[in-house]
């Protein structure tokens, strides 16, 4: 086991300022696991430089051997400053340097001590070199790569700057973290190595923004040195509270996820970027939150009504609340009813619909319904509906007993509380001989009951009487009406402008107008009341010839 000390006195020696330019080949990796320590991550310095191993595959034993050259252009600029080997977790390369007294020991799994390479001010190291160093653990124990590797795990490895003073510090960059290059060394079951350059560190920032409806979009835009990584390739895993939320490509150096279904709120996102196997870039993490607020979206609503006439001037609606294709079954709130312009009333959405019964509508008139839904803290208020036309008859002539109706009018009877058994069902008949009406009533409370019906068109004339019974009781009511008789004309007279027929002969009867009189008077009032005193004065000069005729025959005797 080598000694620290002698390694830092070693460091000390030689602190002529120079450009310190890596090139050297790794004698030991360690192992991650076995009880070592891991350092977090803080994925804020940028990786610039190259860093290879060759060649990239074969046993581990090739490192202790010699076998493995690095290349690297890595440099420590600032005077004081050396390059100097770690291994550690993937992720945990670029580590917070809080203060210059962040030791170099102790922060990596595994260091060491010796400079990768040194030179007088001017002078430039070879890019490729060969070295076979062993490496110290957490614990002091130095040993070559067969004892750190482990089959089946993956390391990173490469420099790290460190200052040079009483012991050996990180050197920290104007972000105040570590300073370094580094690749990744993957072990198989065999032991086996694979190594990945990763070129260049990465950064990952993260933004949200609203999308729609309880909808969002999250993306992470990869960076290096300050600057979008167009080039960079691989997924980006966003996460909400330490849950995974979906994972997006990267395409020019953006992944951009889309969320739905969101809950109202303030929702935060992190991220963590995979690079592909082809990228020049290191994972990254996100090391602060992209946070959106998801605001409540209101529905918006549309109203179907549908209704029907009930008895003589009432009307039943159906209001239905609809929203996005389907009934807003979780719509709360109430339904206006509107006839024309003027509020009728309204009613409580239950499941999305709303039932309503308008009562007094006026007689005879048709009346436009219309509906509107006046909208709650989810969804919007609806426009009115399509109007509904609800034509209500014309009132009824009320009927009293005795009365002389007329055959196709509408009548209306009430029949006096006590009559019938509270809501049974009253049915109408017309005798004598009887005609049962279609119509029918419900008997109220009290036992009264409104019965409204239309005398049928052909009943005879004469006396009538509708029959009033209970459905369920069998009890009756009876109220005795009259049809007028239609108007007919004198047997003896024909009617206007016919003939009587006559026989031929000497008994035949004259053929006389039978109606000249009427039409006389119809037509000429004035000569009308001329050929009555015509008539008049003959039948006065008759009967004075019959009395001078009768004078004469006594004289005569």
């Amino acid at each position: 086991m080598s000694s620290p000390t002698s390694a830092r006195r070693t460091s000390r020696s030689r602190r002529t300022p120079f450009l310190r330019v890596a090139g050297a080949a790794l004698g030991g990796l360690l192992a991650l696991g076995g009880g070592l320590a891991f350092a977090a991550p803080a994925q804020a310095a940028a990786q610039d430089a190259t860093f290879a191993l060759s060649p990239v595959t074969g046993p581990t034993t090739n490192f202790p051997n010699g076998k493995v050259v690095v290349s690297t252009d890595f440099a420590c600029a600032a005077d004081g400053t050396s390059a100097r080997a770690f291994v550690t977790t993937p992720g945990a390369e670029i580590v917070p340097v809080p203060n210059a007294t962040t030791p170099y020991f102790g922060t990596y799994d595994l260091v060491n001590y010796q400079d990768v390479g040194r030179g007088e001010s001017g002078e430039v190291l070879s890019p490729s070199s060969v070295f076979s160093l062993s490496f110290s653990s957490k614990d002091f124990i130095s040993a070559g790569l067969d004892t750190w590797l482990k089959p089946d795990m993956s390391y990173s490895i490469g420099f790290v700057c460190v200052t040079e003073s009483d012991d050996l510090y990180l050197a920290a960059d104007a972000d105040g973290n570590s300073i370094a290059t580094w690749g990744t060394l993957s072990i198989d079951s065999n032991k086996n190595y694979t190594f990945k350059a990763a070129t260049k560190a990465s950064t990952l920032d993260a933004s949200a923004q609203a999308a729609g409806a309880y909808a969002a979009t999250v993306s992470a835009s990869v960076k290096s040195g300050g600057q979008t990584a167009t080039d960079a390739t691989g997924s980006v895993e966003f996460f909400e509270a330490g849950a995974s939320v979906g994972t997006a490509p990267v395409t020019g150096g953006v992944a951009m996820l889309p969320l739905s279904g969101l809950s109202v709120g303030v929702h935060s996102y992190t991220a963590s970027y995979t690079p592909a196997g082809d990228s020049p870039y290191s994972a990254s993490q996100t090391t602060a939150a992209a946070s959106v607020t998801v605001d409540l979206v209101k529905l918006d609503t549309t109203v179907g009504l549908t209704g029907e006439l009930q008895g003589e001037n009432a009307a039943a609606f159906t209001a239905t609340v609809t929203s996005a294709g389907g009934t807003a079954s979780s719509a709360t709130g109430a339904v206006e009813f509107f006839d024309g312009a003027t509020k009728l009333g309204s009613a409580d959405l239950a499941a999305g619909v709303a039932s309503y019964t308008a009562t007094a509508l006026a007689a005879g008139a048709t009346h436009q319904i219309t509906a509107k839904y006046l909208g709650d803290s989810a969804y919007n208020a609806s426009p009115a509906s399509a109007s509904v036309a609800i034509v209500v008859p014309a009132a009824p002539v009320v009927l009293v007993a005795g009365a002389t109706v007329t055959p196709g009018t509408r009548y209306s009877y009430t029949a006096p509380a006590g009559s019938f058994t509270a809501d049974e069902t009253v049915t109408g008949e017309i005798h004598s001989a009887p005609i049962k009406l279609a119509e029918t009533a419900t008997a109220a409370a009290d036992g009264s009951a409104i019965y409204v019906f239309t005398v049928p068109s052909a009943l005879a004339a004469g006396d009538h009487s509708l029959i009033l019974t209970g459905g369920r009781s069998d009890a009756t009511v009876s109220v005795a009406f009259v049809v007028a008789a239609a108007a007919a004309n004198d047997p003896g007279t024909t009617s206007p402008g016919s003939t009587t027929p006559g026989a031929s002969g000497s008994n035949a009867a004259a053929l006389f107008h039978t109606d000249w009189v009427g039409e006389a008077a119809g037509s000429n009032p004035v000569g009308f009341i001329a050929a009555i005193a015509a008539l008049l004065a003959l039948a006065a000069g008759a009967a004075a010839a019959g009395l001078k005729l009768r004078r004469s025959k006594r004289t005569r005797a």
